[in-house]
């Protein structure tokens, strides 16, 4: 019987308070799109070997983060009241925010998949022709409704809960935006050679939004060990184009 390989536990800092919420919303959704993608396996039983691996390897990650954050949040947090209704409309987001991709022309990309939670929203998207069973590119945005941390440290954070599954992943932080010019932004690289699940290589462009209301992440995936130039050149202008709107609503 195929047994997953064991995960490698590994020392996280997380970012104080809310933010830890943050990063449980952004591996969540991972998670979940993990099993999406993998889905349509289960009726195809040469897949269904590697599909398990990647599963319980994601299970066990999430499994080691979720034991983490708690004990961190036991240690740290004090216990408090439940909130009341003046709390909860206190936190509520005051603005409605989106990313607004700038999609190129050459390819028509189609929404594949979209969840939305009280905290946060994820929809995936491929280019036609291609789908969860057999994609070599996805786009995925994910919005996660809370106090943002710094956005390099969330990227610091995204790598090393990558290398749960992927012990060689790499990151290059490629762009991010002036200090006190508009809302911050940052645009960074990872490169996964081998998952411990057996997957294909992926090399992943992220570009991380710091909105009013939340954390935005949109990302690119491209299946490979390495991103060929044009496909770079495309990816690259999809994230710097791709603009945070915010909708201010009407009273």
């Amino acid at each position: 019987m195929y047994m997953a390989e064991p995960v490698r536990p590994i020392k996280i800092d997380y970012p104080a308070g809310d933010g830890r919420a943050v990063i449980m919303i952004i591996f969540a959704w991972k998670f979940a799109a993990n099993v999406y993608n993998g889905y349509d396996a289960i009726r195809q039983p040469e897949e269904m070997m590697r599909l398990k691996g990647k599963v319980w390897t994601a299970v066990a990650a999430m499994a080691v983060l979720f034991l983490m954050v708690g004990m961190a949040a036991a240690v740290q947090k004090p216990a408090t009241k439940p909130a009341t209704e003046k709390d909860r409309t206190a936190q509520a987001p005051v603005v409605k925010e989106t990313i607004a991709i700038n999609w190129p022309t050459e390819v028509k990309w189609l929404s594949d998949f979209v969840s939305t939670r009280e905290k946060g929203r994820t929809e995936l998207f491929y280019p036609e022709g291609q789908s969860k069973t057999n994609w070599t590119e996805m786009v995925s945005t994910e919005a996660a409704y809370s106090k943002v941390p710094d956005l390099t440290e969330m990227a610091r954070v995204i790598l090393m809960g990558t290398k749960q599954g992927c012990p060689e992943a790499v990151m290059e932080i490629l762009e991010k935006s002036p200090a006190g010019v508009g809302s911050p932004t940052l645009i960074f690289e990872l490169r996964c050679p081998t998952f411990l699940a057996k997957q294909p290589a992926e090399v992943q462009l992220w570009k991380l939004f710091a909105g009013q209301s939340g954390l935005y992440t949109l990302q690119y995936t491209y299946r490979g060990e390495t991103l060929p130039a044009e496909k770079r050149t495309e990816a690259l202008a999809l994230l710097q184009k791709s603009k945070l709107v915010v909708e201010t609503p009407q009273e």
